[in-house]
């Protein structure tokens, strides 16, 4: 007979707002002319490099320069911008020059791996996801060169869309009860970068079933992570002292792109319950 753990808490948050009441002045006297660049990744391309197809690869941004004359600093003459410079880096190294944009904003930038590593030491081919290049800026106008802290980051990264409900077919293959097979749903909701919370249960239903009502056990809710392709699960508590996990005994989860269909074996340290996750999205 298994006995549950439970563990019982109380946390209490106190927060406290403190809000400024000073007035904001009407005009803001810089120093000195102000140029800006104002760079933004456009609505028809991605913010990343795909790194499953960085041969194809690509990321388009809108590149605008925000201009403010100062008739403290400079009465005579309106400021012009002449041109931008761009410089890039790669992984934190330290930037090199790219190229130079014509004084036309906003101007749309299209950029490929090979644009980006040329001159940096790295080939197209050698890009693996987390890798990240940096844009920087230097505005040239008629009142000299202007630096700024604008930058844009361009990961490579694959995009990931997993989120959704899920017919599941569940498999209990080592169970205190026997062999079971289970019909049901769960809802991978997204939480960002590749990163999805199981709503509901991962152990194949046993968890919310049999065990619900033999033990109070209570589903199984760990998150499931997917990088091009590549699909792993959370190990978390199985409730009776061990690990919930994937099985290190059996094929690494597997994800079907065509199909949408998440497979996964899994099994609990504690008491060596063992199961397989056939999820097939609605």
């Amino acid at each position: 007979m298994k006995n549950l753990f439970y563990i019982a808490g109380l946390v209490l948050a106190m927060g406290l707002t403190l809000t400024s009441c000073d007035k904001e002045p009407e005009y803001d006297q810089f120093s000195s002319d102000g140029a800006v660049p104002v760079p933004a990744f456009t609505a028809d391309g991605n913010g990343f490099f795909d790194g499953a197809d960085i041969a194809n690869a690509f990321v388009k941004i809108n590149l605008d320069v925000f201009t403010q004359d100062n008739p403290y600093a400079n009465p005579s003459n309106d400021i012009s911008v002449n041109s931008v410079d761009i410089y890039k880096s790669f992984n934190g190294s330290a930037p090199i020059f790219h190229a130079s944009v014509a004084p036309t904003y906003p101007q749309v930038l299209t950029l490929t791996p090979a644009d980006v590593t040329a001159g940096l030491g790295v080939l197209p081919a050698d890009l693996v996801v987390g890798d990240v290049f940096t844009l920087t800026y230097k505005v040239n106008t008629s009142v000299g060169e202007l630096t700024n802290g604008v930058s844009t980051s361009i990961p490579v990264s694959c995009p990931s869309n997993l989120a959704g409900t899920y017919d599941v077919l569940g498999e209990v293959i080592v169970g205190d009860f026997g062999p079971e097979t289970n019909n049901y749903t769960v809802d991978l909701v997204s939480l960002g970068g590749g990163t999805y919370q199981f709503v509901g249960d991962a152990s194949s239903g046993l968890w919310s079933g049999s065990y619900a009502t033999a033990y109070g056990a209570a589903a199984r809710e760990p998150e499931l992570y997917e990088n091009c392709g590549v699909v792993t699960v959370q190990t978390i508590s199985d409730q009776f002292g061990g690990d919930f996990q994937m099985d290190p005994a059996q094929p690494a989860p597997t994800y079907d792109p065509a199909t949408g269909v998440i497979v996964f074996y899994w099994n609990a340290t504690a008491y060596g319950e063992q199961g397989k996750m056939t999820m097939t999205p609605q």
